[in-house]
């Protein structure tokens, strides 16, 4: 009968899922009959041709129970999409042959109960909410809120004492059975104590490491269930890469980076444009012939969970982000996955690797074989394949996943063997010098001994390695055995850095990438400026022109000027050229206390600085972001030597072009070969304890964006600000990792149903910081009004009273005048508003050519007493971009260097036809501003000024330091001692347990000073 009424292929299904929601073809709702059975209510079959029986009277007496059936619920949608992801409603494909990790997908059952609830009104009656959508709404409100799960259960029972018919769970743990049923959860990993195993596929059922011996379980002191000494939380990466296809708000930008965007041979917007993704795909035809496969990164970090840095612990979440999103959704956190949740006390270290096994092994399923995936947008089902394309970490971490030390005489493991290091004897660490080496072969600085370490240098840059080169030296690694209990692997002193062949190099396409493994340019930031800041402002334990320093030029024989002398039974120390003394540096500190930014840009700066005693303290990562790519040109212009502030200045530039948005590889390629040069100006003038392996590694990042694209999709920034995210979600302190593990959970459950909510604000719609305030809201909603007001009052004056008459004519603009406006995202103040506030708001740009600027080759400046337009000193506020002013120290007076931005989240994207699905995710605001603004290419000057001036300072008396006997004692540690023992587990615990990331999510430490 069905087939004899249906007008096309498909029909209603009422089996017991679909209750007649659903069309599919016949033969499919067959099988759903046969396999599930028809729904027990359905007993008119009205939907396949039998007619509907009427009953007036029961019509007549209940409308109010047919309304209530007809409410539209925000859930259906969802679990629609979720039923044709999850479920075979859909002719199937060949399911792949996997071997990795296994997850069980939501029983039909637990399926079937959520879609009675979105059925099911919440109370009689009811025409807005279903139990589920009710539930879902309440939950979200809660995360949103950041609600205790102690005030969400006194709020239930307050809900269910007022309305006590309502369809209300008891407790949170009882509203939290959805994400269960909708595929949301984790497998619990034992792992033995000393990171030897996982308790895992062939070592599940073993209750002793075959290691170490230690016991799996901890010693239970009754008869109760066995406890494990630690658990690696895992959380499935297929059933998370197949919901980003499963709706089709997200369907559609998974393939963006090939459908939508622009082509561009010499511009860099994305990943997809850099050199290392198009090699990929060239090297594997097959993997980039869909462009709906993922490509995904991987970043991993440590983090303190309790806030408390005098209980060392150290918990690492491992982080997955997809590429294939277009720019304003990549980086943002509600689409980072995280895939595992290492336990502390203690940091994983070199055995990261044990951990990582079941991402590596689910990863080469993925790549090997894919998964069988329901595609939303074409509502087919395709093989859905992923690839790891790099890991992003601080450097530290860098040297546990590449399984290259990131310590000793060869640190960088970009020069690999052929590193250029020297061991300073009394500042008892390595230096990283020999940039000549990257200069052109006939630069006269390489004949230049005297200025720089004594000697000529005519070598090459190092040789680049191949991922085939790296297998080789690897072969000569041998075995290692994972396991903090054993004794640690000595090498001999020829041998390279390499601990341990790393488990990525399990990926059948590892060792084709360009790039592997990421230097972040966040943290080599902030060493840099850590460097540079505490030697021009001599702070104590910070400074890199210290007396050991000094010791050292002597011993080496260069840079005589600054040679510790000897005056009768003291030592004197001459002052440098660099650094600042007494007024000068009170003058800095003032003019750094004085700046302000505009709203969003930047923290405020202000709070480091502390004028009784000069100091200068607490700076985070996104301050010394700012300060050496905004600050430092101009805060040094009035202080130190032209030579001295043009090398400063040059290598802010050099960040600021390197941090854009939009890269273009004719600048990266002049990068490249600025840098070098950059470099060695530094060596002419600071002493080599300045240059550590973090100043060294900026040598390698033009190379590195031109291999991966631009910086902001692989730093630290968005990750470290994720994880201060973990820290609120621990509750309970006795269990960290199970409190982040649930909370994590919960949040990416009510992210994905948030995508289907409509009258809520979610992460997905909720407004940008600065909104425009009632654009066009008088023409849209009131020229109705306006227009038959006025034209009444034409004609007919005595019905239209003077005030309706003044609200159809609106506020007269002679007399509104107010002191701040917002337009296009950008908040404007008057100068007179922002006077007491610790943001600037003021700064107006408009593109001019008049007196009274002066521009230089790396910033501009305006004197602000020379004004023009006196005569019209309006624009229209569409006219106007916003700048801000820094006092300008060389000039002084009344001169500001100007310093332009440009509103947040905006992309250089060029237009392309873009699917209504792609305009429903709206901008989530970032915690500061990112570099959007594009400098104008400077190319760094060759001169060799430079080479004659004095490097230490005539107008200052020298310092005195102690009596003469220090000379005589040099520091008797043995270089080969220190360096040639692997990274050990005791050594990542102890700089683990200080970089952890801050409220905001950023770490406030540098790196590398507790590598030396």
């Amino acid at each position: 009968m069905a087939q004899a009424h249906a007008t096309t292929n498909n029909i209603r299904c009422p089996c017991r899922t679909c209750r007649n929601n659903f069309f599919h073809p016949i033969d499919l709702v067959e099988r759903h009959l046969f396999t599930i059975g028809i729904d027990e209510n359905y007993t008119e079959w009205i939907f396949h041709g039998e007619e509907e029986s009427w009953d007036a009277n029961e019509f007549d007496d209940d409308v109010n129970e047919v309304q209530r059936d007809e409410y539209v619920d925000d859930m259906d949608e969802m679990l629609d999409d979720i039923r044709l992801g999850s479920f075979p409603n859909v002719e199937p494909i060949e399911p792949s042959t996997s071997e990795g990790p296994t997850y069980e997908e939501p029983r039909p059952k637990n399926f079937d109960q959520l879609l009675e609830d979105a059925r099911r009104p919440l109370y009689p009656g009811c025409a807005n909410f279903s139990k589920l959508s009710f539930i879902v709404k309440l939950l979200h409100i809660r995360t949103i809120g950041g609600w205790s799960v102690k005030s969400f259960d006194m709020l239930l029972k307050l809900l269910k004492d007022s309305f006590p018919d309502a369809l209300l769970p008891d407790s949170y743990r009882e509203s939290r059975r959805m994400e269960r049923a909708l595929g949301f959860g984790y497998m619990k990993i034992d792992v033995c104590p000393n990171d030897c195993i996982l308790y895992w596929k062939e070592n599940a059922d073993k209750h002793d490491c075959p290691k170490c011996g230690m016991s799996r379980w901890v010693t239970p002191t009754t008869k109760q269930k066995k406890i494990p000494h630690k658990v690696l939380r895992y959380f499935p990466l297929k059933p998370r890469l197949k919901r980003l296809f499963m709706s089709k708000k997200t369907a559609v930008s998974m393939r963006w980076h090939n459908e939508h965007r622009v082509e561009d041979s010499n511009v860099m917007r994305h990943p997809r444009d850099s050199v290392g993704w198009k090699e990929f795909d060239q090297e594997h035809i097959s993997f980039a012939s869909d462009a709906r496969n993922v490509r995904l990164g991987l970043a991993s970090d440590g983090f303190n969970p309790f806030n408390n840095m005098s209980k060392p612990y150290s918990v690492w979440p491992v982080i997955l982000v997809p590429y294939n999103l277009p720019p304003w959704l990549c980086m943002k956190d509600h689409f980072f996955m995280m895939s595992l949740l290492i336990p502390g006390p203690k940091a994983p270290g070199n055995e990261i690797d044990v951990y990582l096994r079941p991402l590596i092994d689910e990863l080469v399923d993925l790549w090997e074989n894919g998964v069988d995936t329901y595609d939303a947008s074409t509502k087919q089902m395709f093989q859905l394949h992923a690839a790891l394309l790099w890991t992003i970490n601080d450097f530290p971490a860098y040297g546990n996943l590449s399984g290259w030390s990131t310590k000793g005489k060869l640190a960088c493991p970009t020069c690999n063997g052929d590193t250029d290091s020297l061991w300073l004897k009394y500042g008892r660490k390595h230096c990283y010098m020999g940039h000549r080496r990257f200069l052109s072969p006939e630069h006269s600085w390489r004949r230049k001994k005297a200025n720089f370490n004594g000697n000529n240098d005519h070598r090459m840059p190092p040789c680049e390695l191949s991922g085939h080169d790296v297998l080789d030296q690897l072969n000569n690694v041998g075995d290692i055995l994972f396991g903090k209990g054993g004794r640690k692997r000595k090498r001999r002193p020829d041998e390279l850095n390499w601990t341990k062949t790393s488990i990525f190099f399990q990926l059948p396409y590892w060792s084709t990438l360009k790039l592997r493994h990421n230097l972040d340019v966040m943290h080599i930031e902030k060493n840099i400026c850590d460097n540079v800041l505490g030697t021009l402002m001599s702070i104590p334990g910070k400074t890199k022109d210290s007396v050991n320093a000094r010791r050292d030029l002597m011993i080496l024989g260069i840079k005589k000027e600054l040679h510790l002398q000897e005056h009768g039974q003291r030592l004197v120390m001459p002052p440098a050229c660099y650094t600042l003394q007494g007024d000068e540096r009170k003058g800095f500190c003032e003019w750094l206390q004085a700046v302000k930014f505009p709203d969003g840009f930047a923290g405020n700066i202000a709070r480091c600085v502390t004028l009784n005693g000069c100091k200068i303290s607490g700076m985070k990562s996104h301050d010394c972001h700012i300060f050496l790519q905004r600050l430092l040109p101009v805060a040094i212009a009035g202080y130190l030597r032209p030579d001295i502030r043009l090398a400063l200045t040059e290598l802010s530039t050099f960040f600021r072009q390197l941090c854009t948005r939009t890269l273009s590889i004719d600048v990266l390629n002049r990068l490249e070969i600025d840098i070098p040069i950059i470099l060695c100006k530094l060596e002419i003038i600071l002493p080599p304890a300045f240059f550590d392996v973090m100043v060294h590694l900026a040598i390698h990042l033009p190379r590195e964006a031109l291999y991966g694209g631009p910086v902001q999709y692989r730093w630290m920034y968005p990750f470290e600000r994720y994880l201060g995210k973990f820290k609120r979600y621990v509750r309970n302190k006795a269990r960290a990792e199970g409190s982040i593990a649930e909370a994590y959970i919960h949040t990416e459950c009510l992210s994905f149903c948030s995508m289907y909510l409509h009258d809520v604000e979610t992460r997905f719609d909720r407004e940008e910081r600065n909104v425009d305030v009632c654009e066009g809201r008088q023409q849209c909603e009131f020229s109705i009004f306006t227009q038959k007001i006025r034209q009444l009052r034409n004609s007919s004056p005595e019905e239209v009273s003077d005030d309706l008459y003044a609200l159809a004519c609106g506020p007269d603009p002679w007399v509104s005048s107010y002191t701040g406006c917002i337009m296009n995202g950008t908040r404007f103040h008057t100068a007179q508003r922002e006077e007491h506030r610790l943001t600037q708001n003021s700064g107006v740009l408009v593109p001019g050519d008049h007196q009274g600027v002066r521009v230089g080759n790396h910033f501009t400046s305006v004197d602000s007493t020379r004004k023009s337009y006196k005569e019209e000193p309006f624009v229209l506020a569409c006219q106007a971009s916003q700048v801000f002013y820094l006092k300008d120290t060389s000039l002084g007076r009344n001169w500001l260097v100007v310093q332009k931005v440009t509103t947040r989240n905006v992309y250089d994207i060029p237009s392309t036809t873009v699917g209504d699905e792609d305009e429903d995710h709206l901008i989530e605001d970032e915690a500061y501003q990112d570099e959007e603004f594009s400098p104008p290419a400077h190319f760094v000057m060759e001169d060799d000024t430079c080479l004659d001036m004095p490097l230490h300072r005539n107008d200052i008396d020298p310092i005195l330091v102690d009596d003469i006997v220090m000379l005589d004692h040099p520091d008797p540690r043995v270089e080969e001692d220190e360096f040639l023992s692997n990274y050990s587990s005791e050594d990542d615990s102890d700089w683990n347990s200080d970089n952890t990331a801050d409220s905001s999510g950023e770490d406030g430490h540098s790196d590398h000073e507790n590598l030396l």
